[in-house]
């Protein structure tokens, strides 16, 4: 693991419970099933889980839907930059972005005061950019485009 803190499993072992949890919906009734993740590692296998479970289970009409529309973050870079913000400043990872969001949703859960100060702290913490550009009302909107992008492509693909 790369940070203090960080928790993983394998691969073949989140890709396990993925299919676990797919066949337990399955079980439950569900015809659609989305696997909607905000993390970069976790998109490879939801989509090779998806793509598996879908085809073996094409006689039964149970779907299950990769939705990686919601953690592509293009149109919320883009958005960022039409007011200001440079590449540097939004960052990667912990970043303006992801602190942002965080607040718009739990204003009392992000504490910018307690932002390291010396510089390249942040990066060794596993952040990056500028995360006290950050504001709540930036966050609703920057929100707002991740899940609409989700809700779009899963209405898609449902009505397909």
């Amino acid at each position: 693991m790369l940070f203090p803190g960080t928790i993983g499993v394998s691969e073949p072992v989140f890709e396990g419970l993925l299919e676990d949890i797919a066949r337990s919906l399955k079980h439950a009734g569900f015809k659609d099933i989305a696997f909607i993740g905000d993390h970069g590692l976790s998109q490879a296998a939801q989509a090779r889980v998806a793509a598996r479970l879908t085809a073996a289970w094409v006689w039964s009409g149970v779907r299950v839907h990769h939705i990686d529309q919601y953690y592509d973050d293009r149109a919320q870079i883009a958005a960022l930059k039409a007011q200001g913000e440079t590449a540097a400043t939004i960052g990667q990872h912990a970043s303006l972005i992801d602190t942002a969001e965080l607040m718009s949703v739990s204003p009392a859960s992000v504490h910018l005061g307690r932002l390291p100060a010396a510089a390249g702290a942040l990066t060794l913490q596993g952040g990056s950019g500028d995360p006290a550009r950050a504001s709540l009302t930036a966050g609703a909107q920057l929100l707002r485009m991740r899940v609409d992008a989700g809700a779009r492509q899963l209405q898609q693909m449902i009505t397909r």
